[in-house]
């Protein structure tokens, strides 16, 4: 059920993940959504390996640590802590990093968009502001005024042109 918890320590160390591998999708443009590009998360199997590898690596170091199981193969405790335990290690911690750098990037992205909507939103509110700001009255009069000027200067320019031979004709 959606109440259960994604991730459980069996009795034996062991970590099982009953979640789901789904991405969860927010397109950036218009068009189909690509849910490798499009996500906001990662699935549990990117962050942690498939059937929770990385849990069950750290906890197969710690019962050879403990002493609650032979080191495979018959190696030596210190040499396989040292190799293989190590390059588990190393691996699930790049494996983390991957995903967290991948969510990042995908992050950054959004962060950007963000940005670029509320910059654009200012701007619309500005011009709106700007609209609805107008005195009305004031500018009534000036456009009044400056077509009583402009209509003058077409009755002195009708006055001091001379008249043509087509006005004769």
């Amino acid at each position: 059920s959606d109440r259960d918890q994604p991730f459980v320590r069996n009795p034996d160390g062991t970590v099982s993940f009953s979640g789901d591998n789904h991405y969860i999708s927010m397109r950036l443009q218009a068009g189909g959504v690509s849910p490798m590009q499009d996500s906001i998360n990662v699935t549990a199997a990117e962050a942690f390996g498939t059937d929770m590898q990385m849990f069950n690596e750290l906890n197969e170091i710690a019962k050879v640590l403990k002493g609650d199981i032979e080191v495979p193969h018959g190696q030596p405790t210190g040499t396989w802590l040292s190799f293989t335990g190590l390059a588990n290690v190393d691996n699930n911690h790049a494996r983390v990093l991957q995903a967290d750098a991948s969510l990042g990037a995908r992050m950054n992205s959004y962060d950007m968009l963000g940005n670029m909507l509320l910059d654009r939103d200012t701007n619309i509110n500005k011009d709106l502001s700007n609209n609805e700001d107008v005195d009305y009255a004031k500018a009534i009069s000036e456009y009044k005024l400056w077509e009583n000027v402009y209509n003058a200067s077409l009755k002195v320019g009708s006055m001091v042109l001379p008249m043509s031979l087509a006005n004769f004709i």
